[in-house]
């Protein structure tokens, strides 16, 4: 029993002996793999220094040259640009010396046809003034023309007067001691009344102060008007509103327009003024 479990012993033993020189060849292996790796690591280092170096010096001299082109391109930029500055100046200088000319003469031509257009507005002005100042007589005929075919009716419809003695338009007359000359636009007498009718194409506020100062002279000029009733009437196309008040506040009838013939617009106030005895506003 000793025996065998002594040559087990020793067959261990000698195995032990192999795997120790297995594991030494095994460590002497790794050593030596070791070694190569890491000479070539420190080549792989040496050789990334270098490329990285390299490609350090290579981006330096690509910056540089890409530096020294763009300045160039800038500078070559710069140059076209002034050059081309330059030429539009002078095109634009050359137009703008062009346009001048162009403006001078259209400057004059406007000129020329304002005085043109001046002389022609003061002719036509001159014209316009003359036919207006035509129209205004005409109108002003052309009432009196309407008022005094419509006196009858109006002193018979009114007044109570059948007839009339005598009916004119546009009557001169000196005053009694000759020293002054009057127009009446329409003058009628009846038995009892004694008409006189100022015309007027455009109404104005001192038309009716006028009639009135022409009414406190009518004895003078007429003095038939002296033993009848003196019927004032201001005659016109359109009476405004004021000229309206102010007539009736004075006892002078408003002759107008209305429903295509000439009336008497304000009769009743008239009347009810005159009754009233309200002295003359």
């Amino acid at each position: 029993m000793t025996a065998i479990l002594k040559e087990k012993v020793e067959h261990l033993e000698t195995r032990t002996d192999s795997l120790e020189t297995v594991l030494g060849q095994f460590i002497s292996s790794m050593n030596l793999v070791m070694g190569h790796m890491q000479r070539d690591t420190e080549e792989f280092k040496r050789q990334t220094r270098a490329d990285t170096e390299a490609f350090k010096r290579q981006s330096r001299a690509d910056t540089e040259a890409f530096k020294r082109q763009s300045r160039a391109d800038t500078e070559a930029f710069k140059k076209e640009v002034r050059a081309d500055t330059e030429a539009f100046k002078k095109e634009v200088s050359g137009k703008m010396e062009e346009l001048s000319g162009k403006m001078g003469k259209l400057s004059e031509k406007i000129e020329e046809v304002s005085m043109k257009m001046e002389r022609e507005t003061k002719r036509f002005k001159r014209s316009v003034g003359k036919e207006m100042e035509k129209l205004s007589k005409k109108m002003g005929t052309l009432v009196e023309d309407m008022v005094a075919p419509n006196m009858p009716d109006i002193a018979k419809r009114y007044f109570n007067d059948p007839r009339l003695e005598f009916l004119g338009v546009r009557i001169k007359k000196r005053r009694a001691d000759g020293s002054a000359e009057r127009e009446f636009d329409v003058i009628a007498i009846s038995e009892t009344r004694f008409y006189v009718s100022e015309t007027k194409s455009k109404p104005r506020p001192e038309d009716v102060r006028e009639f009135l100062d022409a009414l406190a002279e009518l004895g003078e000029y007429f003095p038939e008007s002296a033993d009848r009733r003196v019927i004032p009437i201001y005659s016109t196309l359109h009476i405004p509103e004021n000229i309206w008040r102010h007539l009736t506040r004075n006892g002078i009838y408003a002759m107008g327009l209305r429903e295509g013939t000439m009336d008497l617009l304000n009769f009743e106030e008239v009347e009810k003024a005159l009754s009233r005895a309200i002295p003359e506003g």
